[in-house]
């Protein structure tokens, strides 16, 4: 069917055509509502030579595989005349009656702005779009039976009202990721459609549209350190997709959910594979030493305080020096240590390297496992100094206490917390004590924790790769 009103056809010559029909009476009007109606309720003298010539190649070319068309069309009964005049309700109405006749496809159709939406407004139009046309496709997929699988969605968006069409695109690409998204775009031939030949049409997959919004919010969620959410985001860029670029983008953000989630050991392991799969030029000797772990897990406790994570800060970086103390432990002695399914168990031999150490930890001859202050006993005797420091004072006392006190209890904690459990007066200082609890019982030198973990470079890369990333 010709565009009524359009350049395709003129007006008048439209107008004409229908108003003088042989038996036919009635005034179809000026508007392209109107004349539509006309068509719709003379349908039996017209249907012969109307035809949908800008989706007519596409449900020709698909009819064996379409299982269903839906027809977005405006209707503006709340709206001033001048906006109703183009209203497509009826031209909807029209294709959906010739896609029946002659390929005996169902249609449904969706109608906007008949409840006061407005279809100029994009906002709105993105919220109707999920709320109206994709909830109801996603209900009419969930409702086919289990051999009748629909793995291809096609989406035609031109034409109508430009905000409403690209609001259905958009939503489209974000709504879908079981199902491949085949977008449909129409050249449009005035000669040939007048003498109803249907335009020439392509299809594309629309990924290009939506990367540079996707783009952007990968990095907004990397900002805040959702590594999950930025998998999930971008996730159908790299699906079958054999593009180098995009895949160390996806194997270093499973790198990141690990490290988010504290799983430093596979972290690790997956990052030795990756740095020579994609020839990573970083210092991955760490990777190797017993204290890594520590030091990782006392910069999640600086990530996860950006986050407004406050517990889990306090746990973090309360468990960075407990747990260092644990691997100190098995590293320094390690013939003098026996792992068991309880806690590691000290040997009676400790007393060759730390004399009296053994019986001095065991009642009644009773056997020695090393936790809590047992391991704290340890590392004392061993380096009498560290006892001595401030940072460590603060931690086996003050930090030691308020962790405690926190996870027996279901309350909140607010950020000032956070410090006064270190014995500090802001963020700087907390991360220093922690960072030098750290440094004195690894006898390393780091200057900031930032520096001692390896997540600040895998967080660059993962920006640097997302912004430049083109398809």
């Amino acid at each position: 069917m010709a565009k009524v009103g359009s350049n395709s056809t003129p007006a008048q010559e439209v107008y004409e055509a229908i108003a003088t029909e042989p038996g036919v009476k009635g005034d179809p009007g000026n508007s392209f509502r109107s004349r539509t109606q006309f068509l719709l309720q003379h349908w039996e003298d017209f249907k012969d030579r109307l035809r949908p010539v800008m989706l007519g190649s596409v449900i020709k070319e698909n009819a064996t595989a379409l299982e269903g068309i839906y027809l977005i069309a405006t209707d503006q009964s709340k709206a001033i005349e001048r906006f109703r005049e183009s209203d497509t309700r009826y031209a909807a109405e029209i294709i959906a009656r010739w896609i029946e006749v002659y390929y005996h496809i169902p249609c449904k159709l969706i109608l906007v702005g008949e409840s006061g939406e407005n279809p100029t407004d994009f906002d709105e139009m993105v919220r109707w779009s999920k709320q109206s046309v994709w909830s109801v496709v996603h209900g009419a997929i969930a409702n086919q039976p289990s051999n009748q699988i629909i793995d291809k969605i096609l989406v035609s968006p031109k034409g109508g009202v430009s905000q409403c069409s690209e609001a259905l695109r958009v939503t489209a690409l974000t709504g879908f990721t079981e199902q491949s998204l085949q977008f449909c775009d129409f050249t449009e031939n005035i000669e040939e459609n007048r003498r109803g030949q249907f335009s020439a049409h392509e299809l594309s997959s629309g990924t290009h549209y939506l990367w540079e919004l996707s783009q952007r919010q990968a990095i907004a969620l990397l900002d805040r350190y959702d590594y999950a959410g930025a998998y999930s985001l971008l996730r159908s860029y790299w699906k079958n997709s054999p593009d180098p670029q995009i895949l160390q983008i996806k194997d270093l953000i499973e790198v990141a959910i690990k490290w988010n989630i504290a799983e430093f050991r596979e972290c690790g392991n997956l990052l030795k594979h990756y740095a020579t799969q994609y020839s990573i030029d970083w210092d991955l000797s760490c990777l190797d030493e017993w204290y890594w772990f520590s030091y990782e897990s006392a910069y999640l406790s600086v990530v996860r305080f950006q986050q407004g994570h406050t517990i889990e800060a306090l746990f973090h970086s309360f468990r960075s020096v407990e747990g260092l103390i644990f691997d100190w432990a098995i590293a320094t002695y390690p013939d003098d240590i026996q792992q068991t399914y309880r806690a590691p168990e000290l040997k009676p031999s400790i007393d060759e390297k730390l004399p009296g150490f053994y019986a001095s930890q065991s009642k009644d001859g009773k056997s020695v496992y090393l936790y809590g202050t047992q391991l704290d006993f340890l590392l004392l005797r061993t380096y009498p100094e560290i006892g001595r420091t401030e940072n460590w004072q603060q931690f086996a006392n003050t930090a030691r206490k308020q962790r405690n006190n926190t996870f027996h209890k279901l309350l909140g904690l607010k950020k000032e917390q956070v410090f006064e459990a270190w014995g500090t007066p802001n963020k700087e200082r907390w991360q220093s004590r922690v960072l030098g609890c750290l440094n004195s019982i690894t006898h390393k030198e780091f200057d900031s924790l930032e520096q001692a973990s390896l997540m600040p470079q895998i967080h660059n890369t993962l920006k640097t790769l997302i912004a430049d990333y083109q398809l």
